[in-house]
């Protein structure tokens, strides 16, 4: 008789205590499984991009880079284009060119997801790339309402309010005067947060 892996199984699994590459290993073993079903935002692409993460948190940078390239080929969606963070994972490892190449082959092809957005600039930031970074939150932006429509619920709003925040927390860094969206992000009475993260350490190494 076939099991079905559901989001809830993968919630008690990465909330069970057990550590990263457990995670990881158990993950890949549900991938494994013959007979099984997958719920409601689950599949085998998933499941091998979840891994992925959590091998590279726990450390095995060649196993996550060797999961990415499965989930980016196998069966079904997954929560954050499995791109970014491939994206991610290439500027960690120094290859920027490969890095810029598939940037711009995911945003030809489409973003799904809008922490994907996120993640790239995040990566693009940290790596030097302020301009380019700040390009991926204004597109991030520009495809809220594509990705959900124009009526977004209440987590895919804090989504929202997330890249406003990032946003301009890097204009701030690169010296840019305030606009409409930075005054949208100023709504969220957040000074004080804003201020603490401009102020970060490792903005400073951003060029």
């Amino acid at each position: 008789m076939s099991r079905t892996i559901s989001s809830d199984d993968i919630t008690d699994l990465e909330d069970s205590g057990v550590d990263s590459a457990q995670i990881a290993a158990t993950l890949l073993d549900w991938v494994a499984e013959d007979d099984v079903r997958y719920g409601v935002d689950v599949s085998p692409a998933e499941l091998l991009s979840l891994a992925a993460t959590h091998a590279g948190i726990a450390g095995d940078a060649e196993q996550h880079w060797e999961l990415l390239e499965r989930a980016r080929a196998a069966d079904g969606e997954t929560a954050i284009d499995v791109e970014a963070k491939m994206i991610a994972a290439l500027l960690y490892r120094g290859d920027k060119e490969a890095a810029m190449a598939l940037a711009d082959e995911l945003r030809r092809a489409g973003v799904r997801s809008i922490l994907s957005y996120s993640i790239v600039s995040d990566a693009l930031s940290e790596h030097g790339e302020d301009r380019a970074a700040l390009r991926w939150l204004n597109m991030g932006l520009r495809g809220f309402e594509r990705i959900y429509g124009d009526d977004p619920d209440e987590d895919e709003l804090e989504l929202l309010d997330d890249l406003l925040l990032a946003r301009i927390v890097l204009r701030r860094r690169m010296g840019l005067a305030p606009d409409s969206y930075d005054e949208e992000a100023l709504a969220m009475n957040e000074e004080e947060l804003i201020a603490e993260l401009v102020a970060e350490p490792d903005s400073a190494d951003n060029e």
